[in-house]
């Protein structure tokens, strides 16, 4: 009987090494339900959190990332990759170069989201309490809240559905090969009815603006 007890507490502790860290070159990574993870990391694979599942730190550079309803994350970072958060889902941050970000009803991202080049979407009740920073892409909100501001140089955003947002800068290109760009089409601000801008619209460049009668922007600021 005690040796039976000691073995199976053995295993426990085995187990629970076993999830301090998961990492692979090639493969995919999925943490089970109601598991927790400190890192899991990989270089050419899926990460798949399901339901109720906690890690500390995510990252993959060709891989796509998943947390599945109410499952946690801190930091969630892909190179070349999409991330979705489903219902319910929270992390701390992320930051990818290209790809697509979904956040889908009541999915929340405590802080910001960096990235290059690509799409995020929000769905109704989602919500990122930092900023929104991309370099070309679109941002798609319908009914969400980006408490910080949402920063980009050539792209779209489109609000809709009484979605909130801080303040919406589009900035001046810094040079290099995008300034020679920024002529074949301009930036893209869609905003319907019921949207609040709280901060207002601040323009570096020329920008096509789509703005509703409805809409509550506080203010635009041309700085070219």
């Amino acid at each position: 009987m005690k040796s039976n007890l000691l073995l199976f507490c053995f295993l426990g502790c085995v187990s629970a090494a076993a999830l301090a860290a998961q990492s692979t070159i090639m493969g995919d990574i999925t943490l089970p339900a109601s598991q927790q993870a400190d890192s899991l990391q990989t270089v050419s694979g899926d990460i798949r959190l399901h339901e109720k599942a906690r890690a500390e730190h995510v990252e993959t550079v060709n891989g796509d990332v998943r947390l599945d309803a109410l499952a946690r994350a801190g930091h969630v970072e892909t190179v070349n990759g999409n991330i979705e958060l489903a219902t319910g889902a929270r992390v701390q941050s992320i930051e990818t170069v290209n790809g697509a970000i979904h956040l889908r009803k009541d999915a929340q991202v405590e802080n910001g989201v960096q990235m290059v080049n690509g799409q995020i979407s929000l769905q109704s009740q989602s919500r990122i309490g930092g900023h929104i920073e991309l370099v070309n892409g679109k941002v798609e909100a319908r009914g969400a809240s980006i408490q910080g501001q949402i920063e980009l140089t050539n792209g779209t955003v489109d609000l809709q559905a009484g979605a909130q947002v801080g303040r919406i800068v589009v900035h001046k290109p810094k040079g290099g090969w995008l300034a020679g760009k920024t002529n074949e089409r301009k930036p893209r601000i869609i905003l319907g009815p019921d949207v609040v801008v709280h901060e207002g619209i601040v323009l570096e460049r020329e920008a096509e603006l789509e703005i509703d009668p409805a809409a509550q922007v506080g203010g635009i600021r041309r700085l070219f």
